[in-house]
C-alpha cells in the first residue's frame, strides 16, 4: 500500500507540473498575441495619420502657416511681389485672397525664389483700392520696375467672364507696358497648360480704370490674377496655387 500511495503522489506531482507548464505556455502565447494587436493598432494609427496629412485641406494648410497678412512697412527688394488690391475678396469655403497671396509667397520661398507678400488694407471705395495697392508697392518695394508684380484676386460667380475652374490673367491694353505684360501672361498660360488639372486664359480690357492701368504700368511683368470664383472648390484652388508657383519657377529658371 505504501508503494501505491507513493506512486499516486508522484503522478499527482507530475500532472501538476505538466498543467503548470501548459498554462504558462498558453499565457505567453496570449501575451504575444495582445502585443501584436497593439503594434498593429499603432501601425494603423500611424498610417492613418500619414494618409490624413496627405489629404490636408487648403484651410488647414493656411492655418498651419500662421500667416501674417499685415503690411510690410520696411522697404524691400524682391524678384516677385504678391499683393491684393481687393483683400476682402473671399471664397465660400472660408479663405480670403490674402490667404492665397501669402500661401503663394510661402511656396515660392520654399522653392528658393526671392518673393515677398504685401497685403493692402481694405478700402471703402472699391475702385480706389487699386490706388491703395499702387501706393503700397511704390512706397515699400525697391526696384519695383524690374519686379514681377502679381495682384491676386478671385472672380465673382455672376461675372460674364467667371469660371470656377480657371486662372484668368486680366490685362489692360491701354498702358505703356501692355506688350511686355502680355508676353509674360502668355508664358504663364503656356506653362499652366502643361497641367492636366488647371486651365488658364487671358482676358483683355481695351480701356480700364485709371487705377488698374497705373498698377500694370509699374513693371513689365505686372498682371492681375483671378484664381477661380467665390464658388470654387478649395481643393481646386489649392491645385491652382501649386501650378501657378510651379509655372513661375519654370519661367524664372529659363
Amino acid at each position: 500500500m505504501k508503494k501505491i500511495h507513493k506512486n499516486i503522489i508522484v503522478s499527482i506531482i507530475f500532472l501538476t507540473i505538466c498543467v503548470t507548464l501548459v498554462y504558462l505556455y498558453l499565457r505567453k502565447q496570449n501575451t504575444l498575441s495582445d502585443s501584436n494587436k497593439i503594434d498593429n493598432s499603432e501601425t494603423t494609427k500611424s498610417t492613418n495619420t500619414i494618409n490624413d496629412s496627405s489629404n490636408i485641406s487648403l484651410l488647414d494648410t493656411i492655418k498651419n502657416l500662421t500667416i501674417d497678412n499685415s503690411n510690410s512697412t520696411i522697404p524691400l527688394s524682391s524678384d516677385i511681389v504678391i499683393y491684393n488690391s481687393h483683400p476682402d475678396e473671399e471664397y465660400e469655403f472660408g479663405a480670403k485672397v490674402t490667404d492665397l497671396g501669402a500661401l503663394i509667397n510661402h511656396e515660392l520661398n520654399t522653392e528658393g525664389l526671392n518673393s515677398n507678400f504685401i497685403s493692402s488694407k481694405p478700402n471703402i471705395e472699391y475702385i480706389k483700392s487699386y490706388q491703395v495697392s499702387h501706393d503700397s508697392i511704390t512706397e515699400n518695394v525697391s526696384g519695383y520696375e524690374n519686379t514681377i508684380l502679381l495682384d491676386i484676386h478671385r472672380s465673382n460667380s455672376d461675372s460674364f467672364k467667371s469660371d470656377p475652374e480657371m486662372i484668368t490673367f486680366v490685362l489692360a491694353k491701354d498702358n505703356q507696358h501692355f506688350e511686355e505684360n502680355n508676353k509674360f501672361a502668355e508664358e504663364l498660360v503656356n506653362e499652366i497648360s502643361k497641367s492636366t488639372k488647371v486651365k488658364a486664359s487671358i482676358y483683355y480690357y481695351d480701356f480700364t480704370t485709371e487705377y488698374l492701368k497705373r498698377n500694370q504700368e509699374l513693371s513689365n511683368n505686372s498682371i492681375l490674377v483671378e484664381i477661380g470664383t467665390d464658388k470654387s472648390d478649395d481643393a481646386y484652388i489649392k491645385e491652382c496655387v501649386d501650378v501657378l508657383v510651379s509655372s513661375l519657377k519654370n519661367i524664372k529658371n529659363t
